[in-house]
């Protein structure tokens, strides 16, 4: 039995995922760097919502979230 797994996020889903954060978050700038998506906001409050907004989606790649504000 052979399984593929996909690692990253493929350009069509990034660009697709870039503009629905862009549409309901205006002051969020979203950034495609490879295969993630960096989200840059000025309060943490605004980016558990963008979190929050995508896992309410159902893509077809699991979601990770990492912070790297330090």
């Amino acid at each position: 039995q052979v399984i593929e797994l996909q690692q990253g996020l493929s350009q069509e889903l990034a660009k697709q995922m870039s503009k629905q954060i862009r549409d309901a978050f205006p002051k969020v700038r979203p950034q495609i760097q490879g295969d993630a998506i960096r989200v840059q906001a000025k309060s943490r409050d605004e980016l558990q919502a963008v979190i929050a907004l995508l896992k309410q989606k159902d893509y077809p790649v699991a979601l990770q979230f990492i912070n790297y504000r330090g």
